[in-house]
């Protein structure tokens, strides 16, 4: 009984205080956002790596977007994310989503990364492309507004990469 009084207590607290937060509606935020529908890509950084994307739609010519790294977890398959990061592009982001060797090899348990690297040159590929009048990515990304997440092994990744890069907007773990 004393859980059940504390659960209801959290929550009427919660639902209370949700109405002051005016972005946020828990309702039309499980929605895709404005910017759809997005492009995915396929690609590979300067050193080799896989890297799956998703890239939203412009509603004006010189709409730039935040850049999102994300890392998968030990054993990740990116099917575990795709509906966040198409969710999160939906919003307004570019996602960029590394593998260590490949989609496939990425799903041995021994396969891993844990200083940031791959996730590092994810991002720097995703500069580099956002300067490459050939690339989808030409012009979309808001360079000084980077987000750094990441699951499981990809959460140690992103702290790690967070202290390479240098500035960033925000690390989820």
């Amino acid at each position: 009984m004393l859980k059940y009084s504390i659960v209801c207590a959290f929550l009427t607290g919660y639902a209370s205080s949700a109405s002051a937060w005016k972005d946020c509606d828990p309702v039309a935020d499980i929605e895709n956002g404005p910017f759809g529908p997005m492009t995915f890509f396929n690609s590979t950084t300067t050193e080799g790596h896989p890297i799956y994307g998703w890239i939203p739609t412009r509603d004006s010519d010189d709409r730039k977007f935040p850049l999102i790294g994300f890392m998968h977890g030990s054993t990740g398959q990116w099917g575990m994310y795709v509906d966040n990061l198409n969710h999160y592009a939906s919003h307004g982001a570019v996602v960029v989503f590394p593998f260590v060797k490949s989609p496939e090899k990425d799903k041995n348990p021994f396969t891993t990364n844990t200083d940031g690297t791959i996730l590092v040159q994810a991002i720097e590929y995703a500069k580099l492309a956002n300067k490459d009048p050939q690339s989808p990515l030409y012009g979309m990304i808001d360079e000084d507004n980077v987000v750094i997440a990441g699951h499981s092994m990809g959460a140690t990744d992103s702290i790690m990469a967070s202290h390479t890069l240098g500035p960033v907007k925000l690390t989820v773990t």
